[in-house]
């Protein structure tokens, strides 16, 4: 079917070949390579059959010294269609003003479709970009992102974030509602406590309500507000079978949290004040990090190109924490460290939920190591960025060390390419100490990955140096708040290794439970899992080679495993939940 689209689409020809000797033309057919298909015999020395328009030409040239006559029967196909219209000149003018009017008509927004709203509804949004001359017929290179977020958010203030992505004639509106994630526990614990208060029994919307928020809180790996929802729905009657199968497996999660919440000293019922800093820093501590990391002193530190900003005693106040200058003077002094005064930049520069939402698939593919899926949607996500932005080259060249570590092994070259990573931010070693430098999330990713290549090549020296200064520029940041930042437990993850090889078991066991009571402080508790499984496996390693310890460690190391196996069946973490059953005759012995 498709070689019959293909042939008349080029055109082809369909001819009677008459000859005393037939077999003569169709050697010569195959001698010349001529394509030649529904072949009919009229007669022995006649017969049918259709040609390409540019084989026909071809054999009617080379026939011409066979005693044979070629007679064309028909000619159909594109070709000879449209030359039909070669003298009316006025279609062919209708049809090229057509295909102008349909080709700028593309440059135009002809249609809407609002996605991400639920209760705001999509005409007030559209009236909203109307007001803002996004409407029917607006010239689609014209719109401007960031003006149309800023207009459109203070007219619809329900609404925390919206975006236009124009693609053809279409124009996609992406929104999301002002909805804290802590609304919808919130509101099903309501839900359920008063069905319980009015004892009418729980209906099917309560049901369905608090379902929903605990699985928001599961597929978020969040906690917060996790235990007195689960609590409230250990006192829900099931209506069914369905209903009962799953409240017995809140009732699962709800007995392992209270468990991890004792055992770290952590008030579940106090979750929500909980605290999230994603790189968030203090004025003072930033400012007296950089100086120190660039070795200047106060006095000099206090000027730039455009000369004095603060005066040396007004510096010493900011950093111990006194004093705060304006932002504009805050901005100058962290610029000549390379960094800017914004901590909340973006990583990626893009307006589109697609960007956000590939760098996370990027994310998820690594994690279960599925190599041809995480390079399709790296190129996707290369071709919708712009590298020149140096935190999205970051971004590129870290996937790529990752691919050279993970999947091929090779550890020199993925070093190489994390080294030149880090330095799309971080500025280089020399004459600086790099301890002092404020390390970013993304950073101190990187950062500690570096740390676990060298341990990989068995270079624990340097491991351990740049464990040391990532570590230690964490600490000094949370110095005033005593609240780990981000990147702290992918750093704590590699170090336990590190430990491991050092043979510091006993280390990495106060350092497991340490790591484990700061990640609690924070509402996502994806690296909790993980540490837990590290406690267990240096608990089981220290009593292996200290049998009398044994009867003390078993406990605590099989109410680990078993709280990581409960964390992870609460994060649907398949390659985690089969990594676990494999090891349980090991820690549940």
């Amino acid at each position: 079917m498709l070689n019959g689209i293909i042939n008349r689409l080029r055109g082809q020809v369909r001819i009677r070949a008459e000859s005393a000797f037939p077999e003569r033309i169709l050697n010569l057919c195959g001698a010349r390579e001529l394509a030649f298909w529904d072949v009919a015999w009229e007669s022995p020395t006649a017969f049918t059959c259709r040609l390409s328009r540019r084989d026909w030409h071809i054999l009617r040239q080379s026939a011409k010294h066979l005693d044979c006559e070629l007679t064309v029967v028909g000619r159909e196909g594109a070709p000879y269609f449209l030359f039909r219209f070669r003298h009316r000149q006025s279609l062919l003018i209708g049809l090229t003003l057509c295909a102008t009017a349909l080709f700028l008509g593309s440059f135009f927004v002809w249609d809407f479709v609002v996605e991400g709203n639920e209760t705001v509804p999509a005409e007030k949004i559209l009236r909203a970009l109307e007001k803002n001359d996004v409407h029917l017929g607006s010239f689609g290179l014209s719109l401007d992102g960031e003006s149309i977020r800023n207009h459109v958010l203070l007219d619809i203030p329900e609404l925390s974030w919206i975006t236009v992505n124009v693609s053809g004639c279409r124009a996609e509106v992406q929104v999301r509602e002002r909805v804290e994630a802590l609304i919808a526990p919130q509101t099903a614990m309501l839900g359920i406590w008063l069905s319980l208060q009015g004892r009418r029994g729980i209906g099917q919307p309560v049901f369905a309500f608090a379902r929903e928020a605990l699985e928001m809180l599961r597929r978020n790996n969040s906690h917060s507000y996790l235990l007195p929802l689960l609590e409230l729905m250990g006192r829900m009657r099931p209506r069914d079978g369905g209903e009962a199968a799953y409240l017995e497996q809140a009732a699962e999660f709800r007995d392992a949290f209270r468990r991890l919440y004792e055992w770290f000293g952590y008030p579940g019922y106090r979750i929500w004040q909980g605290i999230s800093v994603d790189n968030t820093r203090e004025i003072g501590v930033v400012l007296r990090m950089l100086r120190k990391c660039e070795g200047k002193s106060r006095a000099r530190a206090i000027h730039d190109e455009e000369g004095i900003i603060v005066t040396e005693r007004q510096l010493e106040k900011i950093e111990k924490g006194v004093h705060k200058p304006s932002y504009e003077n805050y901005q100058r002094l962290t610029r000549q460290y390379g960094k800017c005064g914004g901590w909340k930049t973006a990583m990626v520069e893009a307006d589109s939920v697609e960007v956000l939402e590939l760098r996370q698939q990027i994310s998820t593919w690594i994690g279960r190591r599925e190599w041809e899926r995480v390079w399709i949607e790296i190129e996707r996500f290369r071709r919708k960025v712009d590298a020149a932005y140096p935190r999205v080259r970051q971004e590129l060249l870290f996937w790529e060390a990752l691919m050279k570590w993970k999947k091929e092994g090779a550890l020199e070259e993925a070093l190489e390419l994390l080294l030149r990573a880090l330095h799309c931010t971080v500025p280089p070693e020399e004459g600086r100490d790099l301890k002092w430098w404020v390390f970013e999330r993304e950073e101190s990713i990187i950062a500690s990955n570096i740390a676990s290549v060298y341990r990989r090549l068995g270079r624990l020296e340097e491991a351990g140096k740049w464990f040391d200064t990532v570590m230690f520029s964490l600490e000094q940041q949370r110095g005033r708040t005593g609240i780990a930042h981000s990147g702290y437990g992918i750093l704590m993850d590699g170090y336990d290794n590190y430990l491991d090889d050092r043979g510091c078991l006993k280390t990495a066991v106060k350092m497991n439970e340490e790591t484990i009571c700061n990640c609690l402080k924070w509402p996502l508790i994806d690296s909790v899992a993980s540490m837990l499984y590290r406690y267990a496996w240096n608990s089981y390693e220290i009593a292996s080679k200290e049998p009398k310890l044994f009867d003390v460690l078993r406990p605590k190391w099989n109410n680990a495993f078993r709280l990581c196996q409960s964390l992870v069946r609460f994060r649907y973490d398949y390659h985690f939940e089969e990594f676990l059953q494999a090891r349980e005759d090991k820690f549940l012995q």
